[in-house]
């Protein structure tokens, strides 16, 4: 018998997360990429709370 789907799928994060770790070690400067996923979660709350903000204000 197979694994249960939840199991499944976190199989398949992890192995995403692994290979973003991967790419992520090849660029220069690491933190470019971290400070980016910030801002961007952050634009996409702003929208949610009606606040249209662009990138470069952030």
């Amino acid at each position: 018998m197979g694994k249960p789907a939840l199991f499944q799928k976190n199989d398949t994060v992890h192995r995403h997360l692994l290979e973003l770790k991967g790419v992520a070690a090849s660029i220069p400067n690491e933190a470019i990429l971290i400070n980016t996923l910030a801002l961007q979660e952050a634009k996409g709350s702003s929208e949610v709370e009606n606040i249209i903000a662009t990138h470069d204000e952030l």
